[in-house]
């Protein structure tokens, strides 16, 4: 995509101390005011008359008690969650939940929040830091039950489901310098600053080499879940007919 497909990303979409580049957008397409997006706090608007449907890619050791928040945020707006990667219209994965996005995938949008890619040290060591860096987190705010309850979801998780943890962790090593290609029209990548699975990548070629838009949190890996209202409100501004 050249300079001319690429378009500022809305400050009142973004939640605060975060850094966007632009999002891609084909040419010809008209330009819409922002306020068609509505910050999910005080309430979106339908982005149709159609229910745009959204697939959720989860990753290692997460699933569907994972999201509860992020659906009911996802309705609100006026999206439908489907399961079936082929109704998709966009596409939101975690984690390593990007590997399972198809390459040649029909959603017009795609976007990729907390990818596993550009980490440091082993793949281990970097889960490892994760769980540590989340209950240092959860304990300074007096929020350790929280914790425990998502701890509890993504043990349940690991030990239900170990194919796709399998699966993860052979990707994860496999493209480890790279995001994995995604035949979409827009792909916004969301990288969380205290996020040890993509903790390079800020800094990384990558963000040159690849025809993607990049957007800084200042959250943590697992922040999708705890608001899941400022990740809607990209996924609306991606979607945007």
């Amino acid at each position: 995509l050249s300079a001319t497909n690429w378009r500022p990303l809305p400050a009142n979409i973004l939640p605060n101390n975060s850094k966007a580049r632009a999002i891609p957008r084909k040419k010809n397409a008209g330009s819409k005011p922002n306020s068609t997006i509505v910050n999910a706090r005080k309430g979106y608007k339908a982005v149709g008359k159609r229910q745009p449907a959204v697939a959720i890619l989860y990753g290692a050791g997460e699933g569907r008690l994972s999201s509860k928040k992020m659906r009911a945020c996802l309705q609100q707006a006026g999206f439908a969650v489907t399961t079936d990667l082929n109704r998709a219209d966009i596409v939101i994965a975690h984690s390593g939940g990007m590997f399972y996005v198809p390459r040649a995938t029909r959603a017009k949008a795609v976007l990729l929040v907390g990818p596993v890619v550009c980490y440091e040290g082993s793949a281990a060591a970097t889960l490892l830091r994760k769980v540590a860096i989340d209950l240092k987190s959860h304990a300074a705010q007096g929020q350790l039950p929280s914790w425990l309850r998502k701890s509890f979801l993504n043990t349940y998780y690991l030990l239900t489901q170990p194919h796709r943890v399998v699966f993860m962790w052979t990707k994860a090593r496999q493209y480890r310098e790279t995001l994995p290609p995604v035949a979409s029209d827009r792909v916004g990548v969301i990288v969380l600053k205290d996020d040890p699975c993509s903790k390079l990548l800020p800094n990384h070629d990558l963000r040159r080499a690849l025809p993607y838009s990049f957007m800084h949190y200042d959250r943590l890996h697992d922040d999708l879940w705890i608001n899941p209202e400022d990740y809607v409100g990209v996924l609306q501004y991606l979607y945007e007919p």
